[in-house]
């Protein structure tokens, strides 16, 4: 048998009639008692930190209800609003820096004799439109 109060393990019969401990000399019932009312205590202690305290009236528990709701929209829009600086970030242009270009002698030959004929009908473009200029200042000048 083990004494509630020091703990120690004796023989039922080293106890005596009223069970009292030989070592410190409690009285095992009152001991025993004791013990559970402290155990009682403290889980209940633990339990009251645990839980959250209930609003007294439907009034409170609106009004807790509305913080909570509150404060879960504030968390959403914090998010929402993190999402979409990262979106933002990610299809913002990045500036570009070309520092070579690296094309070989035949490749350039090529693109310079494209460019050539290219050039041939934007220059008849261009000569019509200044012939078709100076026409309209001719035929002007001759009237006046």
């Amino acid at each position: 048998m083990q004494c509630p109060a020091c703990e120690k393990e004796f023989a039922q019969h080293e106890y005596g009639e009223p069970a009292r401990c030989p070592d410190c000399g409690v009285f095992y019932e009152k001991a025993l008692a004791l013990k559970q009312r402290k155990l009682a205590a403290k889980k209940a202690a633990e339990d009251s930190q645990n839980k959250p305290p209930k609003p007294a009236s439907k009034l409170a528990q609106g009004w807790q209800g509305a913080k909570v709701s509150v404060e879960e929209g504030r968390r959403q829009r914090e998010a929402e609003q993190q999402r979409n600086l990262a979106s933002r970030a990610a299809s913002m242009p990045k500036p570009v820096v070309v520092t070579d270009i690296n094309i070989s002698f035949g490749s350039m030959v090529m693109l310079l004799v494209k460019l050539a004929i290219a050039a041939i009908p934007a220059a008849i473009i261009v000569a019509l439109i200044v012939w078709g200029f100076i026409s309209i200042l001719a035929v002007l000048g001759m009237a006046f």
